[in-house]
């Protein structure tokens, strides 16, 4: 494939990709025939991870290949919703599937997406990039760009090759530092949509130590929430800690929150409105998630 005619930031993208599938294959790789069946979360094992990953990426190749053509598009807009269709995908799994197998299956996935990607840019160029495509999950459900179904992805992807790297070795994935910042760009984009509709006004920072760390800004308020690159001066709350430590609190609940703050691994200037911010931020299976707006596409002829 020919990327000279393609912007830097999408030939990036399309790199990295490539970069998290070989490193997330050459983990899973190593994952023993014991270790497949190791727990990984409350309900999971570790074989569940590649299978989970392969169902995404054959979403992807059919909301591709369908193009417009979308007759009943499918809104998934709630934590319960996802929940259901996620265990709807996983009663179509193969009895007696195994871990191998499910590798096997992901990375058939993978070369699916992979070739159809590259045919349609080899043909039609980087405006490809451009098309429509419909993605039915929460934030980045409806009409959608495939370039911001690529980045969706690719966030999917790193977030649960995170999630099993930690709960197996305790170690982050050794990645490009720009494709860490590319996917915890977009976690926090998804995460502004956590919090449940409110007039109370909240400025966050969250500052991230590590490879492909920075600092991010929630604005709670007018009944959202908006987050922006970048910290401010004398937010309400300014929060300090590592990568690894935030995600192992936030999304994998690996890790007490009140424990890394007394190990110091987590540090907070505006501790008294702490409960403020997890009220906001409290798991609602029932919650509505709003569309984000970045990536929007408007199919020809509407």
């Amino acid at each position: 494939m020919v990327m000279n005619s393609f912007s830097q930031m999408d030939a990036d993208l399309i790199a990295e990709q490539e970069a998290l599938w070989t490193a997330l294959n050459r983990f899973l790789n190593r994952l023993t025939s014991a270790e497949w069946s190791h727990p990984h979360g409350k309900t999971w094992t570790f074989a569940d991870v590649p299978y989970h990953l392969a169902i995404f990426n054959r979403l992807l190749v059919d909301a591709i290949e369908q193009g417009t053509a979308v007759v009943e598009p499918e809104a998934i807009t709630t934590l319960a919703e996802l929940d259901a269709w996620n265990q709807a995908q996983f009663a179509r799994r193969p009895i007696g599937q195994t871990g191998r197998q499910a590798f096997d299956t992901m990375r058939s996935s993978q070369d699916a997406l992979r070739t159809l990607l590259h045919r349609l840019l080899d043909h039609h160029g980087p405006q490809v990039l451009d098309w429509p495509v419909w993605l039915p999950i929460l934030r980045v459900r409806g009409w959608r760009t495939l370039r911001l179904a690529l980045e969706y992805n690719l966030w999917h992807q790193w977030f649960h090759f995170v999630e099993a790297q930690l709960r197996r070795d305790n170690t982050l994935p050794h990645l490009p530092p720009s494709l860490v910042e590319r996917a915890l760009n977009f976690h926090m984009e998804l995460s502004a949509g956590a919090v449940t509709p409110t007039r109370q006004v909240l400025r966050w920072t969250l500052s991230l130590s590590g490879e492909g760390g920075g600092e991010w800004t929630f604005y709670v308020g007018d009944g959202g929430c908006q987050v922006e690159p970048g910290a401010v001066d004398a937010p309400d709350i300014r929060m300090e800690t590592d990568i690894a430590t935030y995600l192992k609190v936030s999304a994998f609940a690996l890790q007490n929150p009140m424990l890394a703050m007394l190990k110091g691994q987590i540090k907070v200037q505006g501790l008294t409105r702490v409960g403020q911010l997890q009220r906001l931020f409290a798991v609602n299976p029932d919650h509505v998630w709003p569309p984000m707006a970045r990536g929007a596409a408007v199919p020809a002829g509407e």
